[in-house]
């Protein structure tokens, strides 16, 4: 873990990722995000998806009142939506949730590791970065790796977050055809890794860890002194292989 600490990774990485997610909003649908007085956020991206929706927290020891508070106003929101917590829920915040109707749980791996030069791996692709005015070449790759309908995938491909100041989208393609999708967004002196994902047909063949090494590359070359990511189980493996290290988990409650 470097001279950082377990517990140095897990903040840093854990006001990063909520930062990242206040630019992308910014960028893509120009709306802010409130705040508390005790640090929560009201995140509301639109994307049907309840992680990207909702009350989020980089507190470990969050206002059980001000998340409350900010889960009632998300009540009227048409979109699902989560109440995010760092770690193991305190019995308070399980309460909150279940008032609001968010019994079911999904838990999300905090990843990060410092700075460590990289070297990409060779094989038969090569990497291009890609900008708005590729912006239905990345959504449509994003779909087809994500699995996942086109017009929710639209939402992460705008071209306002492809050109977005900090930010880079990367397509790993062979023998022409898009295999792999990247995106890297630098927050202070973390680089954020998003959007990794690779079509079923393409999958184990080093796509996935192309992509990811490219973002973490050019982070750390732009001055990044962490990397950090969220993992999906599938995913968990590559990450650890490439040397980033669970340091925290976090609870999302949505409506089962």
């Amino acid at each position: 873990m470097g001279d950082i600490g377990v517990d140095g990774l897990a903040d840093g990485a854990a006001k990063a990722l909520l930062l990242a997610f206040e630019k992308l909003l910014t960028a893509g649908w120009g709306v802010d995000s409130p705040r508390g007085e005790h640090g929560t956020r009201l995140i509301t991206s639109g994307i049907p998806l309840p992680h990207l929706n909702g009350v989020f927290t980089e507190s470990r020891d969050p206002d059980v009142d001000e998340v409350a508070e900010f889960a009632h106003r998300m009540t009227a929101s048409a979109v699902p939506w989560s109440i995010q917590v760092r770690g193991e829920p305190a019995p308070e915040l399980v309460e909150v949730a279940a008032r609001f109707g968010l019994t079911h749980r999904m838990r999300l791996p905090l990843m990060a590791m410092p700075a460590t030069p990289v070297a990409l791996t060779s094989g038969d692709h090569s990497i291009r970065t890609v900008d708005g005015k590729d912006h239905d070449i990345y959504r449509d790759a994003l779909a087809a790796g994500f699995e996942a309908p086109v017009d929710i995938m639209a939402a992460l491909a705008q071209p306002e977050i492809l050109d977005m100041p900090g930010a880079t989208a990367y397509l790993v393609e062979a023998d022409g055809e898009p295999v792999s999708t990247g995106f890297g967004i630098l927050v202070g002196d973390h680089v954020g890794v998003f959007n990794v994902s690779t079509p079923p047909r393409h999958r184990r063949r080093g796509y996935g860890r192309a992509a990811t090494e490219v973002v973490m590359r050019d982070g750390f070359a732009a001055g990044a002194r962490v990397a950090f990511l969220q993992a999906s189980s599938d995913g968990l493996p590559l990450y650890e292989l490439l040397g980033f290290r669970v340091v925290e988990t976090w609870t999302y409650f949505q409506h089962g």
